[in-house]
């Protein structure tokens, strides 16, 4: 069984992502986003797109298998804490999201 990790594409907004080769999992992040949220919006983005990101190539992982490797792929409890962006209150009012674009990628 191979194993997989999460990679880091971009960050920024949607408009300005130019794309990957393979495919995408999209989340809006702010700046008083914390570990715990980041991969509360990990699971929940990938059981929602589940059928597509799957079709396209990423592994049919397990919640907790999900969770693990989002765990490992953020390294700080405050991720964004120094980053130039919103507040999820700030964000509330505005249609643009700060985005992380990450890919699952194969660990040899």
């Amino acid at each position: 069984m191979s194993k997989h990790k999460l990679t880091l594409i971009d960050q920024c907004l949607p408009d300005y992502f130019r794309g990957h080769r393979n495919p995408v999992m999209q989340i809006p992040v702010w700046k008083d986003m914390t570990k715990t949220d980041l991969v509360e919006a990990i699971a929940s983005d990938y059981s929602m797109l589940w059928d597509y990101l799957t079709y396209e190539g990423w592994p049919d992982l397990k919640d907790g298998e999900l969770r693990k490797m989002a765990d490992a792929f953020i390294l700080v409890d405050e991720p964004f804490a120094d980053c130039d962006m919103p507040t999820l209150d700030e964000c509330e009012d505005t249609t643009d999201d700060v985005c992380i674009f990450i890919v699952c990628d194969e660990v040899e």
